[in-house]
């Protein structure tokens, strides 16, 4: 124990030193940067200060600027009449200057300023790059600090100056303006920091720029400075700054940090050595329990072989209905609670340990001392001596009566859901979370062609679904299994699945979900609409077409070309329509009866129908009066579609009995679509006038609308 003891507390010290210089390290690393936010705070209120008063008086500069730009007759009492309004607000501008052409002419004030009168940027070849970059990009720039010629130093900005000249906005010249720089820097405390400060970016260049303020080793890494970018027009500056006393290198209470942990250290080492004391005393006694709890995880046991007496749990006893007190276990006892058709079992499986030294597993059934039965779940192992004799029997022991009682009613309704499945027409099928088949009932071997044995673990989008459908379907199923919805799920709908033999077959899909510990699973009802949807086809296609000549009826010939109108319409496209009809048809029906007429109509949409292309649209609109659309297509076209379906018409004969042939013509009218015909009403409207003008110029003839009234047949 003192050896356990030691290695362990060395353990503990280690962790313990390696922790503290985890969490000391941390602690600097916190100090270090709350000591980091405290000087990026004050310099952040400096940056802000410098940007404030760099703008405030820059602007000054633009406003200068577009003064200029909106007084086309300057001279130097206006100039000076503004700059002594500008500048008499204190502001931080030494002086104001104006260069139309480049060439100073304007300056504020000017007494000691009087040498600039007439200086030519262009003449001065340090100047003039920077001038030059003014007028280019059209924004002012920024020079400096630099010393300054009268003492001390300052900023020059340059800003640009447009005017409008006859209509048209030209380059006029620059306005300059020197802003203090001492001024400045003394305005926003730059010294008052508390703080080693230091400033570069002359030119507004950046920290690749020369210095401005401070030292220079305050920008090298080993200083580690805290660095914020100053931003003005056409530049930066870049502020470094440190703790005037340099960063703090030891986190705060650090002598005390490691006090409180090495008296941590010395209360785990004094608790870690009460338990491990406790635990040796208690080793023992614990050893039985730790056997059984090690096999299973309710009541436990224990049987010794030599005696037969037996040791329960408190437990056990409750298991069996029995007082501790009164009653003492034994094997004879155990074996005598056991009903008859149990005891094999229980025997064999106490035989088996003894010879093979294998655990054992059984379930049976108790008779309590209250007359009641119950349902075990037994579970125990050997200890043997050192000839591999039997010493004892340990095990544990599971009260499973409402297991069984579940299984056995779920046993119950299998029975009653195989029952309903197999009278059934529609077919049943189960899957799991993954989409695999659990139960494939008959009706589904017969609609499917797939046996039950065939189909069971099987994917059921592989097995039924099209190829199509495929990806959707795994998509679907991965969605079920973490949240037990997905698109076909709480639904009814149609789907088109797929026979083993890979034929289609149309199915209505009703699906359900459900949940059992967790798991989700599917039931889905598939029935078999194939006659249903061959009845609805038919039913439609009766409700469209002319039930003698098997043409469209004037219904749905209306709805097609209702369409093709619109679409016409929107796309620009030509379109005709034909109406024609059987000339003198009321004679054929007197002469012959109106089954010959029948015929008749029959032979000659026969006829019209195969001169036709397939995109053409032909219809009966009633009597022997139809009309067929012709989809992009001109009147000209029209004309010659018109004469040959006239020409079919004309060739086609029908033979009655007797033998005699009956010859018929058709007379046909043809509107064009245009933009002055409104809807199709008008177009029919038209048609009918032409196929009217068709009739009475002598029948067997095209008339297009609009066309003069041709020669009456001779």
């Amino acid at each position: 124990m003192i050896a356990r003891f030691l290695f362990a507390a060395i353990l503990v010290v280690l962790a313990s030193a390696g922790v503290e210089g985890v969490l000391e390290y941390e602690l600097l690393t916190r100090s270090r940067s709350e000591e980091r936010l405290a000087v990026l705070n004050r310099v952040s209120t400096l940056r802000a200060d410098l940007e404030k008063e760099l703008i405030e008086n820059l602007s000054l500069i633009y406003g200068t600027a577009n003064f200029i730009s909106v007084t086309p007759d300057m001279n130097q009492r206006k100039f000076e009449q503004y700059a002594k309004g500008v500048l008499a607000w204190d502001p931080l501008l030494r002086n104001l200057a104006a260069a139309p052409d480049f060439v100073m002419a304007y300056v504020h004030p000017l007494a000691g300023n009087e040498g600039l009168i007439g200086f030519d940027y262009r003449a001065n070849s340090k100047q003039w790059p920077q001038v030059q970059k003014v007028m280019e990009t059209g924004r002012m720039v920024i020079a400096g600090p630099l010393d300054l010629i009268q003492g001390g130093r300052g900023i020059i900005g340059r800003a640009p100056v447009f005017a409008t000249f006859n209509g048209k906005r030209e380059f006029w010249g620059i306005v300059s303006a020197v802003i203090d720089t001492d001024r400045l820097f003394q305005k926003v405390g730059l010294t008052r920091t508390g703080l080693r400060i230091a400033l570069r970016g002359v030119d507004g260049a950046g920290e690749g720029g020369e210095m401005i303020f401070g030292e220079e080793t305050l920008f090298a890494p080993k200083a580690a400075p805290v660095k914020v970018a100053v931003r003005f027009p056409s530049g930066t500056w870049v502020i470094a700054a440190a703790p005037g006393g340099g960063w703090d290198s030891r986190p705060t209470h650090a002598v005390e940090f490691r006090l409180l942990t090495m008296g941590f250290v010395l209360v785990i080492l004094f608790m870690l050595y009460r338990g491990m004391r406790k635990k040796h005393i208690l080793l023992k006694t614990r050893r039985t329990l730790n056997e059984a709890q090690a096999i299973a995880r309710f009541g436990s046991w224990e049987l010794d072989m030599r005696t037969g007496v037996s040791w329960w749990s408190d437990q056990v006893y409750r298991l069996y209905g029995v007082d501790p007190e009164e009653f003492e276990p034994s094997l004879d006892v155990l074996l005598e609670r056991i009903p008859e058709d149990d005891l094999p079992a229980v025997k064999s499986a106490l035989e088996k340990t003894e010879h093979s030294r294998e655990p054992f597993s059984l379930f049976h059934r108790i008779n309590r001392a209250d007359g009641s039965q119950i349902h075990v779940h037994v579970q125990g192992a050997g200890e043997y001596g050192p000839r591999g004799r039997l010493l004892r029997v340990v095990g544990t022991i599971l009260d499973i009566t409402e297991q069984v009682r579940t299984q056995e009613a779920l046993r119950k309704e299998q029975l009653k859901l195989t029952a309903m499945a197999d009278a059934s027409y529609d077919a049943f099928i189960m899957i799991d979370a993954r989409g695999r088949i659990l139960f494939w009932s008959p009706a589904a071997e017969r609609m499917y062609g797939w046996t039950e044995k065939e189909a069971m673990g099987k994917e059921i989008h592989e097995l039924i679904a099209p190829v199509s459908y495929h990806e959707d379907a795994k998509a679907g199923i991965r969605r079920f299994a973490g949240t037990g919805t997905g698109p076909v799920m709480e639904s009814i709908m149609e789907f088109d699945s797929v026979r083993k033999d890979g034929s289609i077959l149309p199915v209505e899909r009703s699906v359900s979900a459900f949940q059992v510990e967790g798991e989700y699973f599917a039931v889905g009802i598939l029935r078999d609409i194939t006659e249903r949807k061959r009845f609805l086809e038919e039913l439609t296609r009766l409700a469209r077409i002319d039930g003698m000549t098997g043409l469209n009826n004037r219904a749905y010939f209306t709805e097609l070309a209702e369409l093709e109108l619109e679409r016409a319409r929107r796309q620009g496209h030509p379109l005709c329509l034909v109406m024609f009809d059987a000339d003198r048809f009321k004679l054929v029906n007197d002469t012959y009866g109106h089954d010959v007429g029948d015929q008749v109509l029959v032979g000659l949409t026969g006829a019209v129908a195969e001169s036709m292309r397939r995109t053409d649209i032909l219809g009966r609109l009633g009597g022997e009066e139809f009309a067929a659309l012709l989809v992009d297509t001109d009147l000209e076209s029209a004309r010659l579609v018109a004469e040959k379906m006239r020409k079919a018409a004309e060739d086609t004969t029908v033979t009655i009995q007797d033998g005699v042939v009956v010859d018929f013509t058709i007379s046909l009218g043809i509107a064009e679509f245009s933009e002055n015909v409104p809807d199709l009403e008008h177009l029919l409207r038209f048609a009918d006038q032409a196929l009217y003008q068709a009739k009475t110029s002598g029948r067997n003839r095209c008339v297009a609308h609009g066309d003069a009234p041709p020669d009456p047949a001779p």
